[in-house]
């Protein structure tokens, strides 16, 4: 047998090479991303285009799959992780890297010509840069997410969100998955940052927040499990909704949810407007950088 007959067997021959002419940009190459990277590519993925800015460090390494402890000595960079372990054990996957925020101007052109693009980051400016990119250009993201919040050493919130944005449905804006608040925050000294926080206006950005591979991978696989569903057509996706995790089952929540996306009338991104499909012909909102 070939090395992907047996996918075949479930997709479909047609679905099976369906996958593999895809090309899929994944943002961010830590916990989340970097698993779905190697998900992607054990799935049969052909192209894959990795991202991110970042150099490893030792806190990454339980969570970064193929990562070693010379990686942290070396400062290796988290995309050449990530194409170091497809290149070895799926050479049949094509990838391109780059070390650059992905707002960078060099980054620009594969996010447009991408079939999908995966957001694997918490950074809520460049999750709102792909989000418009989304919509101006027809490309479907996928936003992944794993977030704990801890009083004291204990545990008091904490949830997982698979959420595939078509173009035209309600985008990252519309369900808060970023908002103007986030992205100030983001943009503040770090002493400016850490008292608002303390104040209670925002949740300190610098503040380490606990992460932990298991909790990541249930993420990255169902994600995984998405795409393959939404381009094999295997079974359809319902493009209205998405996916929330209780890992510990905490607030009496169910382990599994489905929550309903809605339009946000103001949003000047997914309603009809300016944005929406305008490809090149408007001016950006969220402008590309060049460092």
């Amino acid at each position: 047998m070939s090395t992907f007959d047996r996918h075949a067997l479930l997709l479909g021959e047609e679905g099976r090479k369906y996958l593999y002419n895809l090309t899929g940009v994944i943002v961010g190459l830590g916990g989340i991303g970097s698993m779905t990277a190697v998900e992607l590519a054990h799935s049969g993925f052909g192209t894959l285009v990795l991202v991110d800015h970042d150099i490893l460090e030792e806190s990454n390494r339980p969570r970064v799959i193929g990562s070693k402890p010379s990686d942290v000595k070396n400062k290796t960079a988290k995309v050449d992780i990530a194409h170091r372990y497809i290149s070895e054990y799926m050479p049949e996957c094509n990838v391109r890297t780059y070390q650059n925020l992905v707002e960078n101007i060099t980054v620009r052109e594969e996010l447009i010509n991408a079939d999908f693009i995966v957001v694997g980051t918490d950074n809520a400016k460049s999750r709102a840069y792909v989000n418009e990119i989304c919509q101006r250009y027809y490309v479907p993201i996928l936003d992944l997410g794993v977030e704990f919040n801890t009083s004291e050493r204990k545990v008091i919130n904490e949830v997982g969100k698979i959420n595939l944005v078509m173009p035209g449905t309600p985008c990252l804006w519309c369900t808060a998955h970023v908002t103007s608040e986030m992205i100030l925050a983001e943009e503040l000294p770090e002493h400016e940052a850490r008292k608002r926080a303390q104040e209670g206006y925002i949740r300190n950005i610098y503040v380490p927040q606990p992460s932990m591979m298991p909790f990541n991978g249930e993420i990255a696989s169902r994600g995984v499990q998405l795409l393959i569903q939404q381009f094999s057509g295997l079974v359809a996706v319902d493009e209205m909704t998405y996916e929330q995790r209780s890992f510990l089952g905490l607030n009496k929540r169910k382990q599994v949810r489905s929550v309903a996306k809605h339009f946000n009338e103001d949003c000047p991104f997914c309603m009809s407007g300016p944005v929406l499909g305008s490809g090149d012909n408007s001016s950006n909102v969220m402008k590309p950088t060049t460092n």
